[in-house]
């Protein structure tokens, strides 16, 4: 007789005790987090500071070229004579002058190159000025007109093109406007940029010193003395940024400096000198 035997399952096996996450776990996961994001924002900082020093250190050099090409625009013309095609002759009525090759010319005298050409003031410190003409433009026209133009855009009303420039610099400001008043007062003054902490112009002057030329820097009225001895004007420009920026100990030369003397600390904010020498195209001429 067979004897049926069932076979038993095998007991199931107790579930392991499962643990939380400690105290500890949680405050190291969270030191880790906290030293990420502290990196990641600092990183942020530091290239938003980056970028906006570039965007200023742009938006001032900017503003620098803009009022340096204005300024050599009016100085190459310092002292610019009209020179007179049909010299003698009477200008008739209506229309203009047939001119011949072989009639002789010469510089309209009626512009004073000693006296009206250059000035200088505390309070204006470049100061230029050179004839206007009025001349036939085209063939087809019939009224004259003038192609120069002040430092505004300006066009004279009388016979003489003026263009004066200043630093407006409250008291206690580190900053200014750079300003320019043209030939016709009644515009007044206007700005042309701002962000301007000085603005200093030197004449070049060559004389000869034993027997070898030699450039000195002198005032306005110093150079308009000697016009025929002027070769160039120097202009510098300082500008000083808006932001507050961390410069450490860093100093720079600013327009007035000279070698020997100390360079002046930056003060914690951006400072850009910019120097430009402009060639006058009047050189040489003689009264």
């Amino acid at each position: 007789m067979k004897h049926a035997f069932s076979r038993r399952a095998p007991p199931r096996a107790r579930p392991g005790r499962q643990r939380g996450i400690t105290l500890i776990e949680i405050l190291v996961g969270l030191t880790i987090g906290l030293l990420i994001i502290a990196v990641a924002l600092g990183a942020v900082l530091v290239s938003r500071q980056l970028s906006s020093s570039t965007s200023e250190a742009a938006r001032l050099q900017q503003q620098a070229a803009y009022a340096l090409r204005i300024i050599g625009q009016q100085v190459r013309q310092a002292g610019a004579l009209r020179l007179d095609l049909a010299n003698g002759r009477t200008p008739p009525a209506t229309g203009f002058l047939t001119l011949d090759p072989a009639e002789p010319v010469a510089f309209d005298a009626t512009f004073l190159r000693a006296t009206q050409t250059l000035a200088s003031s505390t309070a204006r410190p470049l100061q230029t000025g050179y004839a206007f003409y009025l001349e036939q433009l085209t063939s087809n026209s019939s009224v004259p007109a003038g192609q120069m133009r002040d430092c505004l855009g300006s066009t004279p009303s009388g016979t003489l093109v003026q263009s004066a420039f200043f630093l407006h610099r409250p008291a206690g400001a580190p900053s200014g406007e750079l300003r320019c008043a043209g030939s016709k007062s009644r515009e007044g003054a206007q700005a042309l940029i701002a962000d301007v902490a000085d603005f200093q112009v030197s004449w070049l002057r060559e004389r000869s010193v034993l027997g070898e030329p030699v450039v000195d820097r002198v005032d306005a009225s110093t150079a308009a003395a000697s016009w025929p001895s002027v070769q160039a004007v120097e202009v510098c420009l300082e500008m000083v940024g808006t932001d507050v920026i961390d410069t450490g100990n860093t100093t720079y030369r600013p327009c007035g400096w000279t070698p020997g003397n100390a360079e002046t600390p930056r003060g914690n904010r951006l400072r850009l000198v910019y120097r430009s020498t402009f060639q006058l195209r009047t050189q040489g001429a003689l009264e």
